[in-house]
Formats: structure tokens, C-alpha cells, sequence
């Protein structure tokens, strides 16, 4: 048996396109295969079923929904549902939305390293005014804007475009509700009156720069959110762990099998 996860496929009629391209990228790390065929998924993927057959209805399972919540949708780990619609819950949208353009991460500690070798203020903050940007109260040129994203410790900004070029920058960002919530950010920004807290938390800062690097990164690959809301994860550690155990002949009842699960179980992340 493979070490991999097994995601199971209910089928019912076509399969929408950008459902298939998610199995695509979902099938470079985990098994697919046919669920009314397989007896033992790891969970299940299910597009225009109304039912589960035995043995089934207790497997983890997103469910494609077109129009509104489908059949099988109540108690479902994870919706997938078209970019122009929302749905209550854990969801993941199909095609996945861009992200902003690609740019290269710059996390907090190597921000205030380069602030310190430049001879830059500990605490710099960007803020998008309506006459323009301010870094630290000064000005800054059109075309040292992304530079300023890249360097600056916290960026106040409110405009959408803005705020994903500084998520793709790895930026900590705050930002009104409004537009957090129009761009389903979560907590990959922190809110305006959470500013001055942030600036005097440098690991706030930093937690908050790698959620907008993860944001970026789940927004353009839905397949990872996917296999986390599955909990697919850590079923290929777990299993080769286990497989290991019994080329030693370690028995069933072994603490260190418990040991060695809960290892695996600590490295899932929260869904």
C-alpha cells in the first residue's frame, strides 16, 4: 500500500473543469482514486451526489457546490465553490483568485537588519495617505514604493491593490474591516486599531508577516487548504513511521507507536 493519503472521488455526472484542474494539483501529492471502487479513502471528494455509500459518511469530504450549498454540504470538512459566490464555513474558491503579483517575501528580521544598515529608524512605518504614501513622515516616490513595502517594519494601507502587494511583499499590514473583508484576508492582516499594539510586538509583527506569505501562498494554490481541511497532511508520516515500526517487528501495543503518532499529530497545523 502506498504511504500516501487517498483522496476518494463521488461522482455524479461532469465534472467541472476547475474541479478538475484542483485533482490535478491535488494528485501530485496525494492518491486518487474511485471511492465506489476504493473501501478505504482517507476522504472523500464529492461533485453531484446526493448520497454516501457504507462505510463513508463519517470520511472527511469537500464538497463541490455550483450553486449554493449541495446535498452532502452540511458537515462537509471543506466547500469548493465558483470565485463568485460565498458560502458559510471552511471554503476554498475554484479557479483560485490571484493573490497580487508574485514577489519575493522579505521577512521582519531581515527588514530590520537592512533598517539598521542603512542607518533607517527601528520603527518604520508606511502609511497610505491621500496625498500619497508617508514612510516615517517623509514622502516616498512612485517608484520606490515597492522598495518601501519591502523595507518598511508595519504599512498602514486601505487600498486593495496596495494591501496584496504588500501581503506579496510579506509585509505585516493593518487594515479597515472593510477592506479585509472584500479581499477574505482573515487573519493575514491585522485591524486599525490594532496598530500601535503591532509596532511594539516585533514577533507579532513577524507572526503576522508569515500569515500574509501563507495567505498569499493558499490564495493561488488551493490544493494545500485542501489537504489541510482534509486532514491529509500527516497521513504519508504517520504511515511510513508505521511501516518502519513493523519491518522492526515493534508490536501493535508499543508505547513508542503512541509516541510516534503523536509526534506526527503535533506537526498538523490548525485548519
Amino acid at each position: 500500500m502506498s504511504p500516501r493519503a487517498r483522496l476518494g472521488l463521488l461522482v455524479g455526472g461532469s465534472v467541472p473543469d476547475v474541479v478538475l484542474d484542483l485533482v490535478r494539483e491535488l494528485a501530485g501529492s496525494v492518491d486518487i482514486v474511485d471511492a465506489d471502487l476504493v473501501t478505504t479513502p482517507d476522504a472523500l471528494l464529492v461533485v453531484g451526489r446526493d448520497a454516501l455509500g457504507p462505510g463513508l459518511a463519517d470520511l472527511p469530504r469537500a464538497v463541490w457546490c455550483p450553486s449554493g450549498p449541495a446535498p452532502l454540504a452540511a458537515g462537509a470538512a471543506v466547500l469548493l465553490h465558483p470565485r463568485d459566490q460565498v458560502l458559510p464555513g471552511p471554503s476554498v474558491a475554484l479557479p483560485a483568485p490571484s493573490a497580487g503579483p508574485a514577489r519575493p517575501a522579505v521577512g521582519t528580521a531581515v527588514r530590520a537588519r537592512v533598517r539598521a544598515a542603512r542607518g533607517l529608524p527601528a520603527d518604520l512605518v508606511l502609511v497610505e495617505g491621500p496625498d500619497g504614501w508617508l514612510l516615517d513622515g517623509v514622502p516616498v516616490p512612485e517608484d520606490a514604493r515597492e522598495s518601501a513595502l519591502a523595507l518598511c517594519s508595519v504599512a498602514e494601507l486601505t487600498d486593495p491593490d496596495t494591501v496584496l502587494l504588500a501581503l506579496a511583499w510579506g509585509t505585516p499590514v493593518v487594515t479597515d474591516r472593510s477592506t479585509a473583508d472584500a479581499l477574505d484576508l482573515g487573519g493575514a492582516v491585522a485591524g486599525r486599531d490594532e496598530a500601535a499594539a503591532l509596532r511594539a510586538d516585533p514577533l507579532r509583527a513577524a507572526r503576522l508577516g508569515r500569515a500574509a506569505t501563507r495567505w498569499c501562498a493558499a490564495r493561488t494554490r488551493p490544493a494545500g487548504r485542501v489537504r489541510g481541511l482534509l486532514g491529509l497532511e500527516t497521513i504519508a508520516p504517520a504511515r511510513r513511521l508505521s511501516a518502519r515500526m513493523d519491518d522492526l517487528g515493534t508490536p501493535d501495543t508499543a508505547y513508542v507507536r503512541g509516541r510516534a503518532q503523536a509526534a506526527v499529530d503535533s506537526l498538523r497545523g490548525p485548519r
